[in-house]
């Protein structure tokens, strides 16, 4: 593989330089709507953070660099709030690696952590609307997102939740996430079933 080419003006790079300008366009178009913004609030993988489209994604490697796999034609198999979640969860993912966490501790909690975490980051709003905005089957309260089902979250059928009632759940999350460091091995879904609870 090639070096990969850190752009550092907008804080990232090509995983593979010699990619197509086609795939190249892909990933400007996702890299400046959601991985760019995203960055302000992980300052640590500023300069740091390498993209590579695939078939499949998402993923987030710390080898040969940090970087995050991509799928092709996300950015219309995705809503917005799934996108802007879904890249803050794997840029939390970097920041486990860059602290070791990532081989400690068994998948599903590093998933979930990274998917706790990046609340604290300010994305609880996107994950709570990523439900109702996406989700199209009867509700049966089993719906599943970054690694947390709708029933954890919600205590009624998210659809059925104001726009007040959403900020409010995003801010409790927030708030709750802002208590605990990526070092903390918790149980995520317990308190958060508890902290939303009274919603």
């Amino acid at each position: 593989m090639n070096k990969p080419n850190i752009l550092n003006d907008v804080g990232w790079g090509y995983l593979c330089p010699k990619s197509t300008p086609q795939r190249k366009q892909q990933l400007n178009e996702y890299a400046n709507l959601f991985l760019v913004p995203a960055l302000g609030k992980y300052p640590e993988l500023f300069g740091k953070v390498y993209l590579a489209l695939r078939k499949n994604g998402f993923f987030a490697y710390k080898e040969p660099v940090l970087n995050i796999i991509i799928p092709e034609n996300c950015m219309i198999n995705y809503d917005e709030y799934r996108l802007r979640f879904i890249t803050a969860h794997e840029l939390l993912h970097l920041v486990q690696f860059i602290h070791g966490v990532d081989s400690k501790w068994n998948v599903k909690f590093i998933e979930r952590q990274a998917t706790f975490m990046a609340f604290e980051r300010g994305f609880a709003l996107d994950f709570i609307k990523a439900f109702p905005t996406s989700c199209q089957r009867q509700c049966d309260m089993k719906g599943r997102f970054c690694y947390y089902n709708c029933s954890w979250i919600f205590q009624k059928c998210c659809k059925e939740y104001t726009e007040k009632e959403q900020i409010i759940l995003a801010q409790k999350l927030e708030k709750l996430a802002s208590k605990y460091t990526i070092y903390d091995q918790v149980d995520y879904i317990e308190i958060v079933r508890k902290a939303l609870i009274s919603i």
